[in-house]
């Protein structure tokens, strides 16, 4: 950098350099808004899918809550698990199999988001069960928190898989 007398200029080779380092990262932050979109689009299409498929077939039991419960801990215990490898891919520097632990990761956390809404879907569809024992304010209150931890943990996973990517 050439200070000038108050203002730093760059040469050519630096304006370049600065240049395709924006490009870059302005299309890192456009990949990160689309793919964070469609994969949050799965997870709610998803979500409101099975939901259908629940209430076509009659579950709309809370009694059926408790498999896509236990559903919903499988694909979390996958994707704890991919992560947990990617972690050993990353220390070795092996980038491949780092990159598709992250994918493994993102779609059983998409999931796992599907499954743990249509799970609180059947808990809370029945007002009489749900006022019975007091579930509608906690359970609420409960699933808001989760999904809101949830939903970042999975844009965490989408930027480090983009930033795996791009490098």
């Amino acid at each position: 950098i050439v200070v000038g007398s108050r203002t730093p200029f760059l040469n050519s080779e630096q304006a370049d350099s600065a240049s395709h380092f924006l490009r870059r990262q302005s299309q890192l932050a456009l990949c990160f808004f689309l793919v964070s979109s469609v994969v949050l689009t799965i997870a709610g299409v998803g979500a409101a899918g099975l939901v259908g498929l629940i209430q076509l077939l009659g579950w709309a039991q809370p009694m059926f809550a408790v498999p896509l419960f236990v559903i919903s801990s499988v694909f979390l215990l996958a994707g704890s698990w991919a992560l947990h490898t990617g972690c050993h891919f990353v220390r070795y520097e092996k980038q491949e199999p780092f990159r598709w632990r992250l994918v493994v990761a993102l779609v059983t956390g998409t999931c796992f988001v599907i499954a743990q809404s249509a799970g609180m879907w059947c808990l809370l569809s029945q007002p009489d069960v749900a006022q019975q024992h007091g579930l509608k304010a906690g359970a609420f209150v409960f699933v808001v928190l989760h999904a809101m931890h949830f939903i970042i943990a999975l844009l965490c996973v989408v930027f480090v898989l983009l930033r795996a990517i791009a490098d």
